[in-house]
């Protein structure tokens, strides 16, 4: 398996499990009461588990999986690919920091945090699509065996 995607899928399984952990905490909030300030962990939440753990695994098996280029071992503009690494993981980290920032400095400046994450994610997605691009082509057909047919009366 590729560096590159062993890094997306644990960053996944890692974003899954702390994601997990900020629900069950919203959750020992919803049943029980205590901790009412809970709430504001839930775009974390929701962040973490789809963008930092669905997305981050599915990209990783992408690039693991996904034809290489011209049938050769190279995976073509891994550069593009390790941005997008970068990007997202940046934007999931703003996410994160967002709770910080509104404590501190109000809901404006966390808007900011927030929107930066966005636009971060949104140019993660462009370069991963733009690596993987040239690597999505329509499958060689089958080689026909030749030889005779058994007719079975």
């Amino acid at each position: 398996m590729p560096t590159l995607s062993r890094c997306f899928l644990r960053g996944g399984f890692l974003c899954l499990a702390f994601g997990m952990l900020l629900g069950g905490i919203i959750l020992v909030q919803k049943g029980t009461g205590w901790l009412p300030s809970a709430w504001v962990l839930l775009p974390a939440h929701i962040y973490l588990v789809l963008i930092g753990g669905i997305s981050q695994c599915t990209l990783g098996v992408c690039y693991w999986i996904f034809p290489r280029c011209g049938g050769e071992t190279s995976r073509g503009h891994t550069a593009l690919a390790w941005l997008s690494y970068g990007m997202l993981n940046t934007a999931l980290g703003l996410v994160i920091l967002h709770l910080v920032v509104q404590a501190l400095f109000g809901s404006f400046a966390a808007s900011v945090v927030f929107t930066a994450a966005g636009i971060l994610q949104s140019l993660a997605a462009l370069a991963f699509v733009l690596h993987i691009w040239p690597r999505i082509r329509p499958s060689e057909p089958a080689p026909r065996r030749l030889g005779r047919r058994r007719v079975f009366e």
